[in-house]
């Protein structure tokens, strides 16, 4: 009779133990709605990727997707907008302490402010913090024909805030910021999608693509990237070999041509680098647009601050 009570108990047990269990299978990392939305944003344009009449196997294309905000720059009737929000222009709001950067005793411009929590992580390369401001001061061409060049490094300033912006303090203009260096603000929201490497980067080159897929993989970059503005995601806005391109300028080589005398190789050089932001300069400087790149091992540990910048002119 001893034997029943001591299987009863066996029984409630393991019973016990299948509920654990089954609760910990279906109640462990749920899938949140903006993640469930990324997910039907992807899916959504693979859709209209692999319906297309592609040559070769459209599944070799489609590892190169990588997630993208397309930030969108809407003019605000007021130069006071709420501290800490993500804005092109205006002024900005910096932490205590933090002083407006300068080159060679003359203020830099500010140009953007880009603040992580406006936007949804779930687009955001691994390793970027979920939080953090982002800044960007730059002394300008002085011409108004905006050239192809790259400042020296200490010509412009890359500032990461990693706080959470409750202390920031809007700054005023400073006295002897030149003239035409203030802009006016314009917020920035966000439309999320995926976006694909150039025709002519390196990761389809390697691929050997016929001319019909080239071609038509340049008609799918028309219609769904070359975003003038954009935050992280793969860039196909150049009209030449992007990443080389912009890998040349790095080294002084504007002649599209390596020097004989560098021991730095192009080629190995643009599969180092990863877009961060990109976005287009105010009117007044003309058609030109600024890019950030990033090596990608800085990108992939969140040091932002190490990123370059180049200024294209058209």
């Amino acid at each position: 009779m001893r034997k029943l009570p001591i299987l009863l108990l066996l029984v409630a047990i393991f019973g016990g133990l299948l509920f654990v269990i089954y609760r910990t299978v279906t109640q462990s990392e749920p899938v949140s709605q903006p993640q469930a939305a990324a997910t039907q944003v992807l899916e959504s344009l693979l859709q209209k990727f692999r319906a297309l009449p592609w040559k070769g196997d459209p599944e070799r294309l489609i590892s190169h997707f990588s997630p993208t905000l397309e930030l969108i720059p809407t003019p605000q009737e007021s130069m006071d907008l709420p501290p800490g929000v993500s804005h092109f222009g205006g002024r900005p709001d910096l932490p205590p302490g933090r002083e407006w950067p300068a080159f060679e005793e003359r203020p830099m411009a500010f140009l953007a402010q880009i603040n992580l929590a406006d936007y949804d992580s779930h687009y955001f390369p691994p390793g970027i913090p979920g939080r953090g401001i982002l800044y960007v001061f730059a002394m300008l061409p002085e011409s108004e024909e905006v050239k192809s060049f790259v400042p020296v490094q200490e010509a412009f300033q890359i500032i990461f805030y990693h706080g959470s912006g409750k202390d920031l303090q809007t700054r005023s203009y400073p006295e002897n910021l030149p003239p035409g260096w203030s802009f006016s603000p314009q917020s920035l929201p966000a439309s999320y999608t995926y976006t694909l490497p150039s025709e002519k980067s390196w990761q389809f080159e390697e691929l050997n693509l016929g001319k019909e897929d080239h071609d038509r993989l340049w008609q799918w970059n028309q219609e769904h990237g070359n975003f003038e503005n954009q935050l992280f995601g793969e860039s196909s806005y150049f009209d030449d070999h992007p990443d080389k391109s912009w890998a040349l300028k790095v080294l002084g080589f504007t002649s599209g041509e390596q020097d004989q005398g560098s021991t730095v190789d192009p080629d190995s050089l643009e599969r180092e680098y990863g877009n961060l932001l990109s976005f287009g300069l105010p009117e007044k400087m003309g058609d030109s647009r600024m890019l950030l790149w990033l090596r990608k091992d800085d990108l992939a540990k969140g040091d932002l601050e190490k990123a370059r910048i180049i200024i294209l002119g058209y």
